[in-house]
């Protein structure tokens, strides 16, 4: 399976370089990245039941054990999520606007990804969608959490923040010796196809979903940006209020 693991990197590397990220880097004003969280609501909330879905459709003990571990290692993410996205944009969605036409990204990858772990014909091919999941809120956390820190506001966030990104790097999927483990378990001609084309899914549907993130900011500054203006002095302030040890601002640009 080591060269599912390889083609898993391969596809986080490229999806390293998608204009979301690249804003990121520049890095863009923090007003103009706030609009993204509330785009995530369907997929973080989802991804729970995903998790606990995924537990209960394992058969082998190795790979039960293994994935009832991820569901307590990830529990409570969600309500870190809702706790932040209230910050950044002063709500939450309401059943109207999550199951509308802006969050239909979120919802068709979320149940794309769904589907993927009901129809995978045995433990292996499930735990591969989970690795590439894994995989890309990797880097994602990898990127966004320095962005914040630059911006002097991770200090207010919990889902966006140094402290999720340490305890996703502590999962025992990333664990050396389950790593090992993997690694060492021979694929059958079909199976590998099987995994990677599993692989192939997931990135494509989080590629569409950042497709949708990244045209959600270019419609905000078409229309000028002003009320994210405002968030983002409101979650500064958050951020000054909040006696939590974080890196200083390195620079970002003041809006």
């Amino acid at each position: 399976m080591k060269k599912i693991h390889d083609y898993i990197v391969e596809h986080q590397w490229r999806f390293g370089g998608h204009p979301f990220f690249v804003r990121l880097e520049r890095p863009a004003p923090l007003s103009e990245i706030l609009p993204f969280p509330t785009l995530l609501t369907f997929w973080v909330m989802g991804f729970q039941d995903a998790l606990r879905l995924n537990a209960g459709m394992m058969t082998e003990p190795r790979f039960q054990a293994m994935a009832r571990q991820h569901v307590r290692e990830d529990s409570g993410h969600d309500l870190w999520f809702l706790r932040d996205l209230e910050l950044i944009d002063g709500s939450l969605p309401d059943l109207r606007i999550l199951f509308g036409e802006e969050h239909w990204a979120a919802r068709e990858m979320t149940y794309g990804l769904l589907s993927d772990l009901i129809l995978a014909e045995d433990d292996v091919e499930r735990t591969v969608v989970v690795l590439a999941i894994e995989s890309v809120s990797e880097i994602f956390l990898e990127r966004i959490v320095p962005y914040f820190q630059g911006a002097g506001v991770e200090r207010a966030l919990r889902y966006f923040a140094t402290n999720h990104s340490e305890v996703e790097k502590d999962h025992e999927l990333r664990d050396l010796d389950t790593r090992e483990m993997l690694d060492a378990i021979e694929l059958s001609p079909s199976a590998e196809a099987r995994c990677r084309s599993a692989v192939d899914r997931c990135y494509a549907r989080f590629e569409d979903l950042f497709d949708r993130i990244d045209k959600k900011i270019e419609e905000c500054l078409a229309a000028g940006g002003g009320r994210y203006d405002e968030r983002a002095a409101l979650v500064r302030d958050a951020a000054r209020a909040t006696h939590r040890p974080g890196r200083e601002p390195v620079g970002h640009p003041a809006r």
